[in-house]
């Protein structure tokens, strides 16, 4: 029996992605998919994160694509002190911010959706306290396989 039927699809940012003294959330450009009604898909995104030590980070997994279901988390990885945080969500457009204080970080969301209405899915970004700049480095990836 095939676990994975409708293949694979993805997103990446090509260039650096900041905000600069800026708490609004924004899409990090590149990092978004499409996703069809009546579809169930595993996800997994990927970004590493400069954050200005007191600006720090905040991210979302959003869309115009509703859920009628979804289950994921998000990981934070704080190379500056050496520590793991992470959230588990059940609905789109719920911020995580990690605590602040470091400065090198990767960003770690993956979950499973059954979407109800088609759309798009993707990523947003912005500083948990307006400071500094902090960005999002090229290469951050949105992956997505349709499951049976």
């Amino acid at each position: 029996m095939a676990f994975f039927t409708g293949g694979f699809t993805g997103g990446r940012n090509s260039a650096i992605f900041s905000k600069a003294a800026n708490t609004t959330l924004a899409d990090v450009t590149g990092i978004t998919v499409n996703v069809e009604a009546a579809k169930v898909y595993r996800f997994y995104c990927y970004m590493s994160v400069s954050a200005d030590a007191v600006g720090g980070y905040k991210v979302q997994l959003t869309g115009t694509a509703s859920a009628t279901t979804i289950r994921y988390s998000i990981k934070s990885v704080n190379f500056t002190a050496s520590t793991i945080v992470g959230v588990q969500l059940s609905a789109l457009t719920t911020s995580f911010s990690p605590t602040v204080g470091g400065t090198a970080y990767d960003c770690i969301i993956e979950g499973t959706i059954l979407v109800n209405a088609a759309g798009t899915l993707k990523v947003q970004f912005a500083q948990s306290v307006a400071n500094g700049t902090s960005s999002v480095e090229p290469g951050g990836t949105l992956f997505i396989y349709q499951m049976t």
